[in-house]
Order: structure tokens, then C-alpha cells, then sequence
């Protein structure tokens, strides 16, 4: 095994690993990869830094995603208590 090879396998982890890492499921894992929040490398082989990093692209993602589903609830609340005014 090469230097490079070497250094490329001791950077990567399962999805077993990753799911407790992260505190999700394996399955949850795989699903990030299919959504493309987390790459992978080869068969059951994700990047570390890629793994945590893709996490809290996800995070921040459902977040934001939330936060304008908040305010749009707000902003339809205000309407109708427009209108019923």
C-alpha cells in the first residue's frame, strides 16, 4: 500500500463509524450520502472531515429551511387576523 493510500484510508470511516460520530443511524448516514450532503469515497468509505463537514451543511440547511417555514406561518397569521379585522 502506498504513502498516499495509506494516509487516504486512515482519513475515511464507515457509515457504522459516522453514524456514531454523528449520533444518527447508519441508515440516516446513507441517506445524506444519496442527497449529497456527505461524499464517499468507495464502498462504505466516507471522509472524515467530509462526514462532520456535510452534517452541518445539512444543519444549517434543515435550518434555514425551518426558520422560512416559521415565517411564513407568521406572515399567513397576520393575514388572516388582517382580515378578520
Amino acid at each position: 500500500m502506498t504513502q498516499h493510500h495509506m494516509r487516504q484510508a486512515a482519513s475515511t470511516i464507515t457509515a457504522e463509524q459516522a453514524g456514531a460520530l454523528l449520533m444518527i443511524s447508519q441508515q440516516r448516514v446513507r441517506q445524506l450520502v444519496r442527497d449529497g450532503y456527505i461524499p464517499r469515497t468507495a464502498r462504505d468509505a466516507y471522509p472524515l472531515v467530509g462526514v462532520v463537514q456535510g452534517y452541518l451543511r445539512f444543519l444549517r440547511d434543515d435550518e434555514r429551511r425551518s426558520a422560512k417555514s416559521a415565517s411564513a406561518t407568521n406572515l399567513n397569521d397576520a393575514r388572516r387576523q388582517e382580515i378578520e379585522r
